[in-house]
């Protein structure tokens, strides 16, 4: 397993740009997505010392890729598993090798009497007036290195040379001993089984999913990747999973039709995010287009149909129609990581129906500061 020593930052300029983390044999490319805050003096550098800077950072991007379970592989790539490999190292520097306790039975040694074993096997002597055992079973505890830690090793070798510049730590465990994938989660599902210690359950079954998720190389060529072209799939997700965390969500599924000799249905469209509190109705759209890219007409067109057929459904309801876009927000812009930069709307169309447009500051999104509840309190 070849160490990653080189490291490139950078941000996505364009919205079908990769966004995550590509490993090529010894150097690692890493691509956060539109608007994301990061320093300049850290772009484009290739030292790992200040790289580690970024190390909470990274962990955001990898766990809100994975999480969106979007398509995450690109054809040419081998699959790692970066979540479990990032949980199987901190695990590490924090608790060691996963330790297994066998109970040793022996002769004259300190710890606990077996008591049935003693009397059944040995003979005691007579003296005043009591039977004295001299030569006593006690029990013996020693750790021993299982084909568990065995398999740990595998795990850190490969998670290490890959992720080690995150820890200020060089490749782990070259010399473990190696088994078949198929043999490694036997054993590992075995163990599983029997533990009954919470953080050892966690640590055996991050274990299984790397595995499961991570190709080893066998021709010398070490090239991982984790992440997505499709990065507005993962920003329409952030934005589902944050709001209907807060909201109820409604249902709306508005469909267009022909009449040719008869009514023909065509497929249900649906708002990317829909929700509704009291008399209130929310629809959003979550655009993840370059910074300074607004919806074009059709976008307009589409979420004001949504707004109108949701209105029709609800007479007395209100309407709050949202764009909701991606962008690097300063202080000087924002304190609070958004901001509305004005609407859309139609011409001949009032006012209710116009689209409200925000900016929100990526970083901010991605870390859960609860901007989405701060913008959506103003209407609901």
């Amino acid at each position: 397993m070849k160490k990653t020593n080189k490291v490139e930052v950078k941000v996505a300029k364009t919205d079908r740009e990769f966004v995550g983390i590509k490993i090529i044999n010894d150097q690692a490319i890493i691509t956060f997505p539109i608007g994301y805050n990061i320093k300049e003096e850290i772009i484009a550098v290739t030292e790992t010392q200040k790289i580690r800077k970024l190390y909470e950072d990274v962990k955001i991007l990898m766990t809100t890729i994975e999480e969106a379970k979007e398509e995450l592989y690109e054809t040419g790539y081998k699959k790692f598993s970066f979540s479990s490999a990032i949980f199987i190292l901190e695990d590490y520097l924090k608790n060691g090798l996963y330790d297994v306790q066998e109970k040793q039975c022996k002769k004259k040694a300190k710890g606990k009497i077996i008591w049935k074993k003693t009397i059944q096997e040995r003979e005691p002597i007579y003296s005043a007036g009591n039977y004295i055992y001299l030569d006593t079973y006690h029990y013996n505890i020693c750790e021993i290195e299982s084909k568990i830690a065995q398999i740990q090793k595998y795990c850190l070798n490969i998670s290490s040379g890959i992720l080690g510049w995150l820890y200020n730590c060089s490749s782990i465990y070259d010399d473990h001993k190696c088994f078949s994938k198929e043999e490694m989660i036997y054993e590992l599902l075995n163990e599983l089984n029997q533990v009954n210690e919470d953080r050892k359950k966690k640590v055996i079954e991050q274990m299984i999913l790397f595995l499961n998720g991570t190709q080893t190389s066998l021709d010398g060529k070490e090239e991982f990747q984790v992440g997505s072209r499709y990065f507005n799939k993962v920003w329409e997700n952030i934005l589902r999973k944050q709001t209907y965390g807060l909201y109820k969500q409604k249902s709306c599924f508005p469909t267009t039709y022909y009449v040719i000799e008869k009514k023909i249905m065509n497929s249900k469209l649906l708002p990317d995010i829909t929700i509704q509190k009291d008399k209130k109705i929310v629809i959003i759209d979550a655009k993840y287009y370059r910074q300074g890219e607004l919806p074009a007409s059709s976008d307009i067109c589409k979420q004001l149909f949504y707004g109108q057929y949701i209105m029709y459904e609800n007479p007395n309801d209100r309407v709050i129609n949202i764009f909701m876009l991606p962008k690097k927000i300063t202080q000087v812009e924002s304190t609070e990581g958004f901001f509305q930069i004005g609407y859309a709307n139609a011409e001949h169309l009032s006012e209710k129906h116009k689209i409200l447009t925000y900016y929100l500051d990526t970083k901010s999104v991605m870390q859960n500061h609860k901007i989405i509840k701060k913008i959506l309190l103003k209407y609901v």
